[in-house]
């Protein structure tokens, strides 16, 4: 099963990688592509969009992050146990 759950991950941040880094496999392998004709921009173009997008992301999650310290800070007791109450316990 670990097998399988590390091929899928790594899957995954093969298909991440190259769509925030198109071209980078195709150089790789030797293989002939044209940025510009497929994708319509030029890539340092495209890099400074999508790189630019993810950073605003990352700044939004880190506030996000931040602002959630005081709710992260309180701590519930949640019985398990349906209609329970923490006497009952």
């Amino acid at each position: 099963m670990w097998i399988v759950g590390g091929l899928c991950t790594a899957w995954a941040l093969l298909g991440s990688w190259v769509a925030v880094f198109p071209d980078t496999l195709e150089h790789l392998f030797g293989a002939s592509y044209d940025f510009r004709s497929v994708w319509g921009v030029s890539q340092v173009r495209f890099e400074v969009f999508t790189l630019g997008t993810l950073a605003i992301v990352i700044v939004f999650a880190l506030v996000g992050y931040a602002l959630g310290a005081d709710v992260r800070r309180r701590a519930v007791d949640v019985s398990l146990i349906p209609g329970a109450v923490e006497e009952d316990v």
